[in-house]
């Protein structure tokens, strides 16, 4: 018999599981063991399939087969029950859930997020999560998106029909200039008070990111039958430092040993490397692309770290300095 500790390690499978489907609603069995295998590591696919049946049991999804294709589809009219076995770092993930659920009162969707918060309370009751504390880090600014509710619509409308959509863009750097594009919006993720949107772009072969609050106007593709690779999150993540992507460049840096409890434990880049010198200063490599996300990431830090290479780098923020005091 499984213990409980094997237990919990397919009830999260489950729940990440079911989660993909409430994203993509239907996938074939080797798509779902590669998102597995992503958050896991090595999970064979006999132990996904396992799982798959556990929610095919409950009637949460259902097969379908179509000539020689084989999907799992999510049964809409199903809501999932959360397990009541645990661990400690889950029972916290339910207590910041619940801080976010209350973001939801007064929506249109009210009576759902009270039946599962109602659910949540009885595996974490009380309130352990400050909810105002969610929001409170004022660092970057935050961006108000009152006035592109509609943009926002339109996107998650595009994003879940999975639509080839023609937009306007105003770029970050160059005001003023809208430029036109073809992309296939993917995601949306939030940096630094920002949104940003994920999309294909067929004319540089790349998923590139986009700041929402520069997209001007949205209006679906006429050419609906391109084709798009599937996104990769772990190569769109290797790509760029925060939110920008460039040429990579292989980066060393000495962190003073005094400020070392503040980046120990800490994951700045997917490529990061971290040893320590003979003095005990940490010594932290990155391959990164040397763009403004980096270089201001280097500039919060200027009394804990030394540039130790690329000399490129070192000449930067030279520069950036000598500016600086000229002002």
């Amino acid at each position: 018999m499984a213990n409980t500790e094997e237990k919990s390690e397919q009830a999260r499978r489950v729940l990440i599981i079911y989660n993909l489907f409430l994203r993509d609603i239907k996938l074939t069995s080797n798509v779902v063991l590669e998102k597995i295998n992503e958050e896991f590591g090595d999970v064979s696919k006999r132990s996904v399939q396992r799982d798959l049946q556990v929610l095919k049991d409950s009637d949460y999804i259902q097969s379908e087969n179509k000539g020689r294709n084989s999907f799992w589809r999510l049964n809409r009219g199903k809501k999932i029950t959360l397990p009541t076995q645990i661990k400690t770092s889950e029972l916290l993930s339910f207590y910041i859930l619940k801080a976010y659920l209350k973001t939801f009162k007064g929506t249109e969707i009210e009576n759902d997020i009270n039946s599962l918060t109602a659910k949540i309370e009885s595996l974490a009751p009380g309130d352990a999560i400050l909810e105002d504390a969610l929001y409170w880090d004022q660092n970057p600014g935050f961006y108000n998106y009152q006035y592109k509710h509609k943009i926002i619509s339109k996107l998650l409308n595009y994003i879940n029909e999975k639509t080839w959509v023609k937009m306007e863009y105003e770029k970050m750097w160059d005001e003023g200039i809208v430029r036109s594009y073809d992309i296939f919006p993917e995601s949306f993720f939030t940096y630094g008070g920002t949104i940003y949107l994920i999309g294909y772009l067929s004319k540089h072969k790349a998923f590139l990111n986009f700041a929402v609050q520069n997209i001007i106007n949205l209006e679906e593709s006429s050419y609906q039958s391109r084709k798009y690779p599937e996104f990769d999150y772990e190569k769109f993540r290797q790509a760029r430092f925060a939110v920008m992507d460039g040429e990579l460049s292989d980066v060393v840096l000495k962190i003073r040993k005094d400020f070392a409890v503040y980046f120990e434990n800490r994951t700045w880049h997917p490529s990061q490397k971290v040893t320590s010198d003979k003095t005990g200063n940490m010594i932290l490599r990155l391959k990164v692309p040397l763009q403004p996300d980096f270089i201001s990431w280097i500039l919060r830090w200027t009394e804990a770290i030394t540039v130790v290479s690329p000399e490129s780098l070192k000449q930067r923020l030279r520069k950036i300095y000598e500016e600086a005091i000229g002002k």
